[in-house]
């Protein structure tokens, strides 16, 4: 009943996301959530989260019995999803972006898409098995010990891809250019959809142990500095890496069978 009086709403919201879509195919607006530099103008990671936002009203739908809006939702998932394997598959890897003038943008290593288009089942089962080998063995994700960086070469962007002139100084014009709990989170939804859980087991070890260092207040970034080292960013006690381990953790209590001896009654100040 809840679900039936919320699902116009729900669909509107659908339909918005419908008119982002350009003649392309690919639906714009720059990143999904990178600020600088800005992916100007079909991020990859963008289509992938949209595909899955269709399919999950293409889900909603077929509880309710709506099985023509159901098929309606499913088919625009399958329009996007052709159109992003179509243009950024690059034989064994995604591309990062599509930039209107200069086109596919696929020059700063292995970025954040491929963990994307695994863990929100865009790509292809012979697209995994050509790429999850290689994401494996990229160590610079993992820079400094710390998961995930987007990219896996920082140092590569080019002055064209930073931001427009804005009315405030920024720190970095590479500023997203770092580990971030919202990468880790498409690496943590891959590694299960790929039950990795050795690798998973292991990104959380690592981010429990920056927490420690940093008194269980984990900073928003950590930007890859010389050295296989990271240098924490922007505000301290940021939620993203602490929400996105509660989640992982005592998500999947088959994997972390730890987490069910855990008391969170007695821990809403901390």
């Amino acid at each position: 009943a809840w679900l039936r009086e919320k699902i116009p709403v729900l669909e509107a919201t659908g339909r918005y996301l419908l008119t982002r879509i350009s003649p392309n195919g690919l639906m714009n607006g720059a990143g999904f959530y990178m600020e600088t530099p800005p992916r100007n103008q079909w991020d990859g990671v963008t289509q992938c989260y949209a595909v899955r936002a269709f399919r999950q009203l293409a889900s909603l739908n077929d509880s309710l019995g709506k099985q023509d809006a159901a098929s309606t939702w499913n088919h625009h998932a399958d329009a996007l999803r052709a159109r992003f394997l179509e243009v950024l598959w690059q034989r064994d890897h995604f591309a990062e972006y599509v930039h209107p003038e200069r086109g596919v943008v696929d020059t700063h290593g292995l970025s954040d898409v491929n963990w994307a288009a695994v863990g929100l089942e865009v790509a292809t089962e012979d697209q995994i098995k050509r790429l999850w080998p290689i994401l494996m063995h990229a160590r610079m994700f993992w820079r400094g010990g710390m998961p995930t960086q987007l990219v896996t070469k920082p140092a590569s962007y080019e002055k064209w891809e930073y931001p427009e002139p804005l009315p405030f100084k920024l720190p970095n014009p590479l500023y997203d250019v770092a580990a971030m709990g919202r990468v880790w989170y498409l690496e943590t939804l891959a590694c299960l959809r790929m039950r990795e859980y050795k690798r998973l087991r292991e990104s959380v070890l690592k981010v429990c142990l920056m927490g420690k260092k940093q008194d269980w207040l984990w900073s928003e970034r950590y930007r890859a500095v010389q050295g296989d080292t990271v240098k924490s960013e922007g505000p301290r006690g940021y939620c993203e890496y602490a929400a996105i381990l509660v989640r992982t953790v005592v998500g999947n209590p088959s994997i972390f069978p730890e987490s069910q001896d855990l008391d969170f009654t007695h821990q809403t100040e901390t």
